[in-house]
């Protein structure tokens, strides 16, 4: 188990996410036919999980706490995150999460099983027990491929760039004035 957590060690790119109903109708794709998402896991048990559809529409204004609750409902719908610990099964390929924050609030402090498997740098998850998606009861395949260290050491490079930069340039990169 200790070797299999050391594989899994480091930053994952979402392939894809599909939902498959259990009753045999035709796949669903809640985030798209293209997502985007992004899973950490680091040292010693923790995981970090965020999925989004590609296209989202623009809030109308910046400041979270004024966005019109059509807009904030309509961004909930296409944002999936959640961070907290894991755990691997000692002789099943059953991963554990135990969500300790959440987009969606009835997650935290659950147990979210996945089936896992993981070949070379790509990683399958597949939910354990099926969950109610748009009133049909589904099982989530994920499918992820491990980043590789220099597209991580230059998302971090350009983070430092951008903060180290100045005001200026940072302003310039998000479009907005501090």
């Amino acid at each position: 188990m200790e070797k299999l957590k050391k594989e899994l060690l480091g930053a994952w790119s979402l392939i894809s996410y599909i939902e498959l109903p259990v009753g045999g109708s035709d796949s669903k794709f809640p985030m798209g036919k293209n997502p985007k998402g992004l899973l950490s896991f680091l040292e010693p048990s923790i995981l970090s999980l965020q999925i989004t559809a590609p296209e989202r529409e623009h809030w109308s204004v910046m400041d979270m706490q004024q966005v019109p609750e059509a807009e904030v409902a309509a961004s909930a719908r296409t944002f999936l995150a959640v961070s907290g610990n894991y755990r691997i099964h000692p002789k099943l390929p059953v991963l554990t999460m135990q969500p300790e924050i959440s987009s969606i609030p009835n997650l935290v402090e659950s147990a979210l099983e996945y089936h896992f498997e993981l070949e070379s740098d790509v990683l399958y998850l597949k939910s354990v027990e099926p969950f109610l998606s748009a009133g049909t009861m589904t099982n989530m395949h994920l499918t992820w491929k491990r980043m590789p260290v220099s597209s991580i050491n230059h998302r971090k490079q350009r983070f430092v760039e951008l903060i180290t930069g100045g005001k200026e340039e940072l302003n310039k990169q998000l479009d907005v004035e501090i």
